[in-house]
């Protein structure tokens, strides 16, 4: 956005131009070792504006007794190392999920327990979650 005079927003050099707008649909998948298939996936879009990445989806799990831990994946973007983003959790029946980690590199969504511990696949067991969440992108 130029201001009078011919300066951008928030500063006269290019830099501060916004330069990295683009938006979009994205696959969620599981990436626990159970490798489970999603029983529904709706509203899985996203926004990024340089380095700034918002994920939205709405994911229904299969019937599991799977232990593993809950491990969403797919980010259309990767993070950047040794960054974490967070955001929000709901999680259907249980209301808010307390913790959740979303891990540089790796572009993955793990949920945590009240207690600290990590959600098990069983525990999402055809319930869905809903989320929003930010990361930076590299």
């Amino acid at each position: 956005l130029y201001l009078s005079g011919g300066a951008y927003l928030g500063g006269v050099t290019s830099s501060n131009k916004l330069d990295d707008y683009e938006e979009g649909t994205w696959t969620p998948v599981d990436n626990s070792p159970a490798s489970l298939t999603f029983a529904s996936v709706s509203s899985a879009r996203y926004t990024k504006i340089g380095r700034l990445v918002k994920l939205t989806a709405s994911i229904t799990y299969p019937s599991t007794a799977d232990t593993n831990r809950v491990v969403i994946g797919g980010f259309p973007f990767s993070g950047q190392s040794g960054q974490t983003g967070g955001g929000f959790v709901h999680y259907t029946d249980n209301g808010i999920i307390p913790s959740i980690n979303v891990g540089g590199t790796s572009s993955s969504l793990s949920c945590y327990t009240a207690s600290g511990g990590l959600f098990q696949n069983a525990q999402l067991s055809g319930h869905r979650i809903d989320f929003t969440i930010l990361y930076e992108a590299t």
